[in-house]
C-alpha cells in the first residue's frame, strides 16, 4: 500500500488556504468474473425484502440534533412570495410511464440508465426493470436474484446504473449487507449492446478495514475506466455517525465488458488537513465524449452554512506509474447549508440527509452540479445549482438557490441539454413535497445563469407512512441521463406518492420548444459576411434587450473554439462584431448566439 501527502495552497477568492491531501493506495489485482447473468434464462426469484422497524433515538441523534439546528437558525417562514424564475420556459414532457411499480422499498434510490436505442435500465431498492423506449417490461429481477447467489444472506440495496455511450455497454453496481460480516460490492458488466445478453458479475469486498461496511455508492466513467465510490459505516453505528471516510475504487471496464476479470485499485483514507472528505462525488462525462481523466466533488454536508468545495482531478489510468490525485479547495459566492426534513400533508416528515454533492456532469473546462440545501430566506429545502469554471486554472464557483414556492425540493439531478460546448443549459429534476403537497417530481430548465418555473412531472396521490419511521426516507438519489442520440432530450427516474408507498416513473423532457426556436426579428436579421472566409469575418446583429449574450465559435464536431462574449450588453441596438480567422486552420465551423438562454444566430462559417 502507498501513501500519500501533498502540500497545497487553494486560493479561496482574494483568500489563500494551506492545505494538506493525504491518502494510500492499494491494488487490489485482477478480480475475478464470479458470476454471469442471462436475462433470457428464467430464475427462481423470491425477491427478499428488508425494512427494519428501528426505535428512534432518544435525543434524535446527530441527524435529529443537526434538523433543529437548522430549523432554529432558519426558521420557516410560511406564505412568503417567492419571486418566481420564470426566465425561461419550462421543459416539454414528451412521453412518460411507470418504470418499477409500486415498492416496498425504503427508500427508493431510483437510477436510470438508457441507451441509443432507447432501452433503459430502471432500478430501485428491491429490483432492476428493462423497458423498450415504450415502456414495455422487457425483463424484470430483484437484486438478489440478479446477484446469482453472490452475498448470500445478505439484504441487496443501493443500485447504481450507467451507460457507456462509446462502448454501447451498460455497468450497474449495487451494494449487499449492512454489517463487516456480510458486506460486498457488486459490479455488472454488459456484454453486448443488446441489453439482454449476458452481463458478468465481480465482487469487491466491502470491509476494507475491520469492523466497517461499504454505504452509498457512486459511479462515473472514463474513456477507459469505471470510477466507484463508497462510504465505509462503523458497525452497529448510523450513517451520520458512523461514518469513516469515503473509497475511489478505479476498475477496466473494458475488461470487464469483455467478460475477463478486471484490474482494481483502491484509493482509501482520503483525507484533508487530517480530516476524512467526506462523500466524494464522481462527475460524469456532459455528452458521449468521455475523458480520460475524472474529476469528484465535495463539500462540508453537515454545515448549517458554508461555501467550500472541494474539486479533485484523478489522472492517469491503472497502468500508469504516475497515477496522481490532486486537489483544489474554492469558496463557492453563495453558501450552501443542511437542508431541513421535508414537510408533507398530514403527514410525517420526509428525511433530506445533508447537503452533499448529488449529481454533475463536466463539459471541457467547466462542471455543474447540484445538492440540498437550506433556502436562508425561507427556511424551506431547496436545490443548490453549482457551475465551476475554468477547472485546470484558476476555478472560480458560481451558484444559486433554486425555491419551490412553500414546498420543499430533496434529491436532484441534472442532464446537459446543450449541443455546442458553450450552450451553458441543463434540465434539473428534483423531488417536491409540501404542508400542501403529497410527494411528487418536479422538473426546472436552467440557461446561463436563469431558471423556468417547475414543472410537475408526478403529483403525489397521498402521504408516504411506512408506520415504523417518525421521519419517512424519501431519496435517496435520482437518476437523470442525457438522451446520447437527440441532444436536448433528457430522461429522468424518480418516485412519488402513490397513495401510501413510492411508484418509480421515468419521464422523457426536452427543452422547450419555445427556447429551441426563437426567431431573430425578421427586419434585421443577422449577417455573417463574408462567407467562405479567409481573414476577417463580420458580424452584424441585432440586441433588442439587456439580457446576456453568448457568442461563441465552435468546430465541426462541436468543440469550443473560442468564446467571445458572455455578459450583457451595455446598450441594446446593432451590434457590429469581427474577428480574424487566418490563425484557423481551415474547414467548417459554426457561430453560435444567444441571447437571455434564447438562440438567436446558428450560422455554418466555412473556412478557406
Amino acid at each position: 500500500m502507498r501513501s500519500f501527502f501533498i502540500l497545497l495552497a487553494a486560493g479561496l477568492f482574494s483568500q489563500v488556504t494551506l492545505g494538506q491531501i493525504s491518502y494510500q493506495i492499494k491494488e487490489l489485482g485482477k478480480l475475478p468474473v464470479k458470476a454471469v447473468v442471462d436475462p433470457k434464462v428464467e430464475v427462481m426469484d423470491l425477491a427478499p425484502l428488508y425494512n427494519y422497524h428501528v426505535a428512534p433515538h432518544p435525543d434524535g441523534g446527530k441527524y435529529g440534533s443537526l434538523k433543529k439546528a437548522v430549523a432554529e437558525r432558519f426558521p420557516r417562514v410560511e406564505e412568503v412570495s417567492v419571486q418566481t424564475r420564470a426566465d425561461l420556459p419550462t421543459p416539454d414532457i414528451l412521453s412518460g410511464f411507470r418504470s418499477n411499480g409500486r415498492m416496498e422499498s425504503v427508500p427508493p434510490d431510483n437510477t436510470l440508465a438508457v441507451g441509443l436505442d432507447g432501452v433503459s435500465i430502471s432500478a430501485v431498492n428491491s429490483h432492476v426493470n428493462y423497458r423498450d423506449p415504450e415502456g414495455n417490461r422487457l425483463f424484470t429481477r430483484s437484486l438478489d436474484a440478479f446477484s446469482q447467489g453472490l452475498a448470500a444472506g445478505a439484504g441487496k440495496f443501493d443500485p447504481r446504473a450507467i451507460y457507456d455511450p462509446e462502448q454501447n455497454r451498460f455497468i450497474m453496481t449495487w451494494l449487499a449487507g449492512n454489517s463487516s460480516d456480510l458486506t460486498s460490492i457488486l459490479v455488472a458488466f454488459s456484454s453486448s449492446e443488446d441489453i439482454l445478453e449476458p452481463w458478468h458479475v465481480i465482487e469487491i469486498p466491502g470491509s476494507p478495514t475491520p469492523s466497517r461496511w461499504s454505504d452509498y455508492p457512486m459511479i462515473a466513467i472514463t474513456d477507459e475506466e469505471l470510477f466507484l465510490t463508497i462510504n465505509l459505516i462503523i458497525d452497529n453505528e448510523t450513517w451520520q455517525e458512523g461514518f469513516d471516510g469515503t473509497l475511489i475504487y478505479q476498475i477496466d471496464k473494458m475488461a470487464g465488458f469483455a467478460g475477463s476479470d478486471p484490474e482494481v485499485r483502491m484509493w482509501n483514507d482520503i483525507r484533508f488537513d487530517g480530516e476524512f472528505i467526506r462523500n466524494l462525488h464522481p462527475v460524469k462525462a456532459a455528452d458521449e465524449n468521455l475523458h480520460s481523466d475524472m474529476h469528484f466533488l465535495s463539500n462540508r454536508n453537515f454545515a448549517l452554512q458554508n461555501d467550500s468545495i472541494f474539486i479533485l482531478n484523478l489522472t492517469g489510468n491503472l497502468g500508469d506509474a504516475d497515477t496522481n490525485l490532486d486537489i483544489d479547495v474554492r469558496s463557492s459566492d453563495t453558501a450552501y447549508g443542511a437542508p431541513p426534513n421535508g414537510r408533507q400533508m398530514n403527514g410525517p416528515e420526509l428525511a433530506t440527509n445533508d447537503a452533499r454533492i448529488l449529481d454533475g456532469y463536466r463539459l471541457g473546462s467547466s462542471i455543474q452540479f447540484v445538492s440540498n440545501t437550506v433556502d436562508p430566506a425561507t427556511g424551506n429545502a431547496a436545490v443548490y445549482h453549482g457551475i465551476i469554471r475554468n477547472l485546470s486554472d484558476d476555478p472560480s464557483v458560481t451558484s444559486r438557490i433554486l425555491p419551490y414556492e412553500n414546498r420543499d425540493l430533496g434529491y436532484p439531478a441534472i442532464a446537459w441539454t446543450g449541443r455546442w460546448e458553450g450552450d451553458d443549459e441543463a434540465i434539473i429534476v428534483a423531488q417536491y413535497s409540501g404542508s400542501e403537497d403529497y410527494p411528487g417530481i418536479a422538473a426546472s430548465f436552467s440557461a446561463f445563469g436563469m431558471y423556468s418555473d417547475w414543472l410537475v412531472l408526478a403529483e403525489g396521490q397521498g402521504i408516504i407512512d411506512f408506520d415504523f419511521l417518525t421521519v419517512e426516507r424519501w431519496g435517496d438519489y435520482t437518476g437523470c441521463q442525457r438522451d446520447y442520440g437527440a441532444p436536448g432530450i433528457v430522461w429522468t427516474g424518480s418516485s412519488f406518492s402513490d397513495g401510501t408507498r413510492y411508484e418509480a416513473r421515468t419521464t422523457v423532457l426536452s427543452k422547450s420548444q419555445e427556447t429551441s426556436t426563437v426567431e431573430v426579428d425578421e427586419t434585421r436579421p443577422a449577417v455573417v459576411t463574408p462567407n467562405p472566409v479567409s481573414q476577417r469575418m463580420t458580424v452584424m446583429m441585432e440586441v433588442p434587450r439587456k439580457e446576456r449574450l453568448h457568442l461563441a465559435l465552435y468546430s465541426s464536431e462541436g468543440r469550443l473554439v473560442k468564446l467571445f462574449y458572455n455578459t450583457i450588453p451595455k446598450k441594446v441596438g446593432e451590434l457590429e462584431f469581427s474577428f480574424d480567422v487566418a490563425p484557423l486552420p481551415s474547414g467548417l465551423y459554426f457561430l453560435s448566439a444567444h441571447l437571455g438562454g434564447e438562440e438567436v444566430l446558428s450560422q455554418r462559417v466555412v473556412k478557406e
